[in-house]
């Protein structure tokens, strides 16, 4: 009989955490220091859920090149601080979803693209959820494609829970079902355009399907 245990895994921003408030927030804050006026907080999160990046958004707006990369640069070492991690909250039935999955003996690993793991381990333990995965492990932002692949290629996890198609490019190919979920980092519209297949509204209607197939 074969006794090895089941293996999930999960990214975390936008799948596990929604992490709409913390990008609002800190755009607000970004757009008083650069002086951005033409931009809502709502239109940015918008295009930035149709896979605009920072850049994009703001030379599509008339900002010069030069403002737009330094307003990024500035974003990336910024996103991953204590303060704007505060603003983050689980997503509905992240918790629920998660003790399931502990109750039927399953393994499950956080997969991530974070820079900053000192921050990530202190923001899992404040929001209670580290102690359901047996193993953390963070990527660079800048390679998160092949790093997260390089992952799923040595666990080869039966899942692997993302919200992007970043998430889908690493799984793709591989012998692994992957479940997306399009309330978080991409839209549903994007991610059908991706030609991600499994797209849930949420973790809860998700739900049901990854602990029937566990």
């Amino acid at each position: 009989m074969n006794s090895k245990k089941k293996l999930i895994f999960f990214d975390l921003d936008g799948t596990l955490l929604n992490i709409e408030n913390r990008y609002l927030n800190l755009f607000n804050d970004f757009c008083k220091t650069y002086d951005i006026n033409n931009i809502g907080q709502r239109e940015f999160w918008k295009e930035k859920r149709e896979g605009k990046s920072n850049p994009e958004i703001l030379i599509q707006k008339g900002y010069e090149e030069s403002v737009a990369y330094k307003f990024h640069e500035n974003w990336v070492t910024s996103i991953e601080s204590n303060y704007w991690l505060g603003f983050d909250k689980l997503q509905p039935y992240a918790v629920e979803l998660l003790e399931s999955l502990k109750k039927k003996n399953v393994d499950m690993c956080l997969l991530t693209a974070r820079n900053n793991r000192e921050n990530l381990t202190q923001q899992l333990i404040k929001i209670d959820i580290n102690k359901y995965f047996k193993e953390i492990i963070n990527v660079d932002t800048n390679d998160a494609v092949n790093q997260k692949r390089k992952y799923l290629e040595t666990y080869l996890p039966e899942i692997f829970v993302g919200d992007s198609e970043f998430d889908y490019l690493a799984s793709k190919s591989l012998d692994i079902k992957f479940f997306c979920v399009t309330n978080g980092f991409r839209s549903h519209d994007f991610l059908k355009q991706k030609k991600v297949k499994k797209l849930f509204t949420e973790l809860s209607s998700a739900g049901s399907e990854i602990l029937d197939s566990i």
